[in-house]
């Protein structure tokens, strides 16, 4: 490749809104993942969805080249080999452009353009591929998943879109489809003779969340035995002003949740135990 795309066929910020992030320390990252994305999808299609310059140095066969990736092909730069920089020929355009010589030559170069103007020209399937690409490589950060005693594969279902991959296991980001709030305990308030007030809370941040149930439990809280419904979120770890912390409580829907464990799960989540306080 002569010259890059200068855009990609899914924007930083489509990317970020198809994986619900919620904080922006990770955009660089999500960048160079879209771009490996689009070429790894390219290289599997063998083609060339936006405009950019591509380079091929090859002998004709029978007086005929044709060029790879030009399915939209914009136009011939230069043709040239050995002895001449002024070689004939004529372009034909069929499923891919061919280079058709008016004479037998040996290697030639030939620089061209090809490639649709920008990311409405590219099928919605191809880009549906890279969105669930960068997923599952932002999600799987190594090549290998880890169990009790074995390991396996990390594997991608976005081939069995743009061709014909078999696997189809692949984090999906629409499991945090919970927008939830938490809420910040405020500074205590006495009344006029001295007494505390209600305790009450306000908004602090949102993050997006998957919500999940276990069976009922019994713990000891503020030194009672209670039995409860324990509910778990899980959200993407956050750095700053977006980090939970067991004080907060957490607002879904119109239920109020008090935080009872926040669990770092090592990938990149945090689980969080809650109980139901109260619908609002």
């Amino acid at each position: 490749m002569i010259v890059p795309p200068a855009s990609e066929p899914v924007s930083l910020q489509e990317m970020c809104a198809y994986l619900r992030l919620d904080c922006d320390e990770e955009q660089s990252l999500i960048g160079q993942l879209i771009k490996a994305a689009r070429q790894y999808c390219e290289d599997f299609q063998h083609r060339a969805y936006l405009r950019q310059t591509l380079e091929l140095v090859d002998r004709p066969m029978n007086n005929i080249l044709e060029l790879p990736r030009s399915e939209n092909l914009q136009e011939v730069l230069s043709v040239s080999n050995a002895t001449s920089n002024n070689v004939g020929y004529t372009v034909v355009q069929d499923l891919l452009a061919r280079l058709c010589f008016t004479a037998e030559k040996n290697n030639v170069t030939v620089r061209y353009v090809t490639g649709v103007e920008d990311a409405a020209g590219v099928d919605e399937q191809v880009k549906l591929a890279i969105r669930m690409l960068v997923a599952h490589w932002f999600e799987n950060r190594t090549a290998v998943s880890f169990g009790n005693t074995s390991t396996t594969r990390s594997s991608f279902g976005g081939e069995s879109i743009i061709g014909t991959g078999e696997d189809h296991n692949i984090m999906n980001p629409g499991m945090l489809k919970h927008r939830i709030a938490f809420l910040q305990k405020s500074e205590t308030v006495r009344d006029e003779l001295g007494g505390k007030m209600p305790a009450m809370y306000s908004e602090a941040f949102k993050l997006w969340a998957a919500k999940s149930e276990r069976p009922a439990s019994r713990r000891e809280l503020m030194g009672e035995h209670v039995n409860y419904v324990p509910v778990f979120f899980t959200v993407r770890r956050c750095s700053g002003a977006k980090m939970p912390d067991v004080t907060m409580r957490i607002r879904c829907k119109n239920l109020i949740y008090e935080l009872l464990n926040i669990s770092d799960l090592d990938n990149g989540y945090l689980e969080i135990e809650t109980k139901l306080v109260k619908p609002l």
